[in-house]
């Protein structure tokens, strides 16, 4: 569990920042999230994983994963049947992380805190490593948990904020034709 988290949130942006995608994300791009929400990322990331409204989504696959990469940030979401509500999906969350903490110099940063997409409560967890920092963002909507993991250098994020911003503000909950 530790190595997966530290291959998604440092060594793949470390990676990728340094060779071309094959995959960016164009204008007008719009990733599914789960059943039935949609985001749309920023233009020239690369998206490592995930399925852009109007493909088909592939046979086996219900809820579909996004994994992006770009100016030293990497972004994974996940998506799974969650009983509870935001603040118990993160403090579910942190629990994972506190342990990854136990086992490396993983620590948390702050309380969580209470934020709002889309009209959605949802709970927020900062986090700092050795090689830069993050945050896990966690929305419940209709017994379907959300999570983003958003990570990278301290430097990629500040660069970075308004890019993060916009995607996060892009998320639709209630997007049509998802599923």
């Amino acid at each position: 569990m530790v190595g997966v988290f530290v291959l998604w949130a440092f060594v793949v942006p470390t990676i990728n920042g340094s060779i071309g995608y094959d995959d960016p994300v164009r204008a007008g791009d719009v990733l599914i999230i789960g059943s039935t929400a949609t985001m749309a990322p920023p233009v020239g990331w690369g998206v490592e994983s995930g399925i852009r409204v109007g493909e088909p989504v592939r046979a086996g696959v219900s809820d579909p994963r996004v994994a992006l990469v770009g100016d030293g940030v990497s972004v994974t979401t996940s998506t799974g049947p969650f009983r509870g509500d935001a603040g118990a999906l993160v403090k579910q969350l942190s629990e994972t992380d506190e342990k990854i903490a136990a086992s490396s110099s993983f620590t948390i940063k702050g309380q969580p805190r209470t934020i709002t997409i889309d009209g959605r409560h949802g709970v927020v967890q900062e986090f700092k490593t050795v090689t830069g920092e993050g945050a896990v963002f966690g929305f419940v909507e209709d017994g379907q948990g959300i999570s983003l993991v958003v990570a990278g250098t301290d430097d990629a994020l500040t660069q970075d904020a308004t890019k993060l911003g916009r995607m996060l503000a892009s998320i639709d909950f209630d997007a049509e034709g998802v599923s």
